[in-house]
């Protein structure tokens, strides 16, 4: 998964998140979804929640950052799932690693199949209720790849997998 985001509210209060983009859901059971979440009244982080299962979910976060810079501001972030192995990234310029996790078993785990949940863009399937909050923001450049990629800085437009 990646994309490029253009943030133009932080959440609020601490603790709540927007879902960027999600395919999850309990009637198609936990697939993944990855957040914007606030820490502190100035640092936040990236959440990736992902489900092996369908019925447990597991957060793995980025090293948090301050994103008041992020007000109007055009920044890159991508998360990168491969077989177990997190790892995100994000910044102005171009793509830096900013925190890695593992869930389940490097090199053999899978995310679950969630086939009854839609993709949402901008919303997961808790959003509008407690600390999940609709995305107030845009973005631009979403791209969700089934082939494990390292983010690169370019001018020229992605093509589709």
């Amino acid at each position: 998964m990646e994309g490029r985001f253009l943030w133009v509210k932080a959440p609020s209060p601490s603790g709540s998140y927007y879902t960027l983009v999600s395919k999850s859901g309990a009637a198609g059971g936990y697939g993944w979804e990855v957040r914007f979440r606030r820490l502190t009244s100035v640092t936040y982080c990236f959440d990736f929640v992902v489900s092996l299962n369908g019925t447990t979910q597991t957060v793995t976060s980025s090293t948090s950052f301050d994103a008041t810079r992020f007000t109007n501001t055009w920044h890159y972030f991508a998360v990168t799932w491969n077989k177990g192995t997190v790892n995100f990234f994000y910044g102005t310029t171009g793509p830096t690693a900013r925190g890695s996790g593992t869930v389940g078993t490097v090199g053999s785990s899978v995310i679950y199949n969630s086939t009854g949940a839609p993709l949402r863009i901008g919303a997961g399937p808790a959003s509008g209720t407690g600390s999940s909050l609709w995305l107030n923001g845009s973005l631009d450049e979403v791209r969700i790849s089934q082939t494990v990629r390292t983010p690169v800085t370019t001018t020229q437009e992605f093509t589709a997998d």
